[in-house]
């Protein structure tokens, strides 16, 4: 009986030890799920920061694209601007040209015509 009373409290002993290294394995994976869990919203929280940096860095590239587009319309509005002015400066000098060219030809025909006058009197 002693002997039974021993191997009784021997499997006593080893089912108090099992359950003591199984609540203690069930503490570790509840512990390990929490790390898990929270690892993960350390996950989220960091995507999330880093899909708004991109997108901060999207809006300002695009921006910045918008600015030196605007820029460089100025730049070319301002360049055709000169060009048209330089145009019509060309135009007004090429105007002024033909009439002091049609005043002369008025002029020198006139000198002919004033030539051929006295020519035809010497005559």
């Amino acid at each position: 009986m002693l002997k039974n009373k021993f191997v009784v409290q021997k499997l006593h002993l080893k089912i108090l030890i099992s359950k003591l290294i199984f609540n203690l394995l069930f503490s570790l994976i509840n512990f390990c799920f929490r790390e898990i869990a929270e690892l993960n919203k350390t996950k989220a929280a960091t995507e999330s920061k880093v899909v708004e940096a991109t997108l901060s860095a999207e809006i300002l590239l695009r921006e910045e694209i918008r600015m030196a587009v605007d820029k460089e319309r100025l730049i070319s509005r301002q360049e055709q601007e000169k060009l048209q002015m330089t145009i019509d400066e060309l135009r007004h000098s090429i105007q002024r040209s033909e009439i002091q060219l049609n005043r002369k030809e008025q002029s020198s025909r006139q000198e002919i015509n004033d030539l051929r006058q006295v020519n035809f009197h010497l005559f």
